[in-house]
């Protein structure tokens, strides 16, 4: 938590390597557990904490997206879900938009 509070960010690989992959964006669905750090955080700080969805696309383009914030006032199973579907979400819409070539309301960054 010491990272996070200094206003640092951590990265993290939320996939469950233990289901399959989906063979357009080969990512496998996502554990819920990464939303234990919304928790342990909002427990310490007070604060909400945002998760950045990061799209690595096949082309080497990286787009970071807007955040999920935590939502200390869910209960704890709701808000794992919720914060796990949203960020699926908002990766793999990010993914099929760079498939289209257009990736809207994104950091982008292109591979050099």
């Amino acid at each position: 938590m010491g990272v996070l509070r200094e206003g640092k960010f951590v990265l993290v690989f939320p996939e469950d390597n233990r289901l399959p992959t989906d063979p357009v964006t080969k990512m496998h669905p996502f554990q819920h557990s990464f939303a234990r750090l919304g928790e342990m955080y909002y427990a310490e700080t007070g604060e909400r904490l945002g998760f950045y969805p990061v799209v690595v696309h096949s082309t080497g383009q990286l787009v970071v997206g807007k955040p999920v914030v935590f939502n200390p006032l869910n209960p704890v199973g709701l808000e794992r879900r919720r914060l796990k579907e949203l960020m699926e979400d908002n990766i793999i819409a990010v993914y099929m938009q760079l498939e289209d070539g257009n990736a809207t309301g994104a950091l982008m960054v292109e591979r050099m």
